[in-house]
């Protein structure tokens, strides 16, 4: 059975640019900026005044957690 390996043993980077983000959502860094400016997306850590990256793992848990069912109203999950 082949093993699983993480994003640091397949040598990816750690630290996303907008650009990187973009790509794994299929939307543009734009987008990606604006989700985050409005609060529907994690900040970036601010490297510089100029440069802003997300932890791979950030994105990856925003993605899982979006991704998963959300209770209907009134507090119950969907049947």
């Amino acid at each position: 059975m082949p093993q699983t390996l993480n994003a640091a043993e397949r040598h990816e980077p750690q630290m996303l640019s907008a650009a990187a983000v973009a790509q794994i959502l299929d939307t543009t860094p734009l987008v990606v900026r604006r989700l985050a400016a409005n609060g529907r997306f994690p900040q970036p850590v601010r490297l510089n005044r100029k440069c802003a990256r997300w932890p791979r793992q950030v994105v990856e848990a925003w993605i899982t957690n979006v991704a998963s069912p959300r209770p209907a109203a009134g507090g119950r999950a969907a049947k």
